[in-house]
């Protein structure tokens, strides 16, 4: 399985599979996202190491099964 990552998130792709298989396997495309900052902005001072150094909440998208 590779990965990408880019600006829609993780792609996963598997290799080595038949192009048959492959062609009924979707592109996934997992997603993290947060409450606690906009999408492309800065993370608040308060979850860095020059805060209270705590973890935002995580949000995850598009999970593939197993």
């Amino acid at each position: 399985m590779g990965c990408i990552l880019g600006a829609g998130g993780v792609k996963f792709w598997t290799r080595g599979v038949s192009s048959r298989v492959r062609a009924k396997e979707a592109a996934v495309a997992l997603t993290i996202s947060s409450p606690a900052f906009e999408n492309g902005g800065e993370i608040p001072r308060r979850y860095t190491c020059d805060g209270e150094d705590i973890s935002p909440e995580l949000r995850f998208g598009g999970v593939p099964q197993g």
